[in-house]
């Protein structure tokens, strides 16, 4: 990838892995289902206040759920869990908060918070926010001596 880069645009930069500390979403008990209102009595709504491109989902374990849930939101979740023996969780989202592909990012300051209190009142899970160690990748431009 250096390569093409420095094909294509002249300039040399670095890719390397490094440790480094980032906001990650530790999720810990034993999964029971509540549903948080009657508009929804049988699945788990995955959203913070606002609701505005609301999407059905279904998936087969919560390990899979929170996968999902940690992509759309673009912070890392780490599965501690006790384990259950449910087949599939349907769940209703907020396109525009937690997909992977929507053009915006979900507020970690205002919406996080609601979105991951909303979670615990219907999973019965209980889910914080910690600074953990990861492997990130980080680019770097080296100077070429010019």
């Amino acid at each position: 990838m250096e390569e093409i880069i420095y094909a294509e645009l002249h300039r040399s930069i670095r890719f390397e892995k490094r440790t480094a500390e980032r906001n990650t979403i530790v999720v810990t008990g034993r999964y029971t289902f509540k549903p948080l209102s009657e508009e929804f009595p049988d699945r788990l709504c995955v959203f913070a206040d606002e609701r505005t491109h609301l999407h059905d989902g279904e998936v087969d374990s919560l390990a899979e759920l929170l996968r999902r849930v940690a992509h759309g939101i673009h912070v890392p979740i780490d599965d501690r869990t006790e384990p259950t023996e449910i087949a599939k969780i349907r769940y209703i989202y907020d396109y525009v908060l937690v997909s992977p592909v929507a053009d915006t990012s979900i507020d970690t300051e205002k919406d996080l918070p609601i979105l991951l209190d909303n979670l615990a009142r219907q999973t019965g899970l209980q889910f914080k926010v910690e600074r953990q160690p990861a492997e990130i990748w980080f680019v770097t431009e080296q100077d070429n001596g010019n």
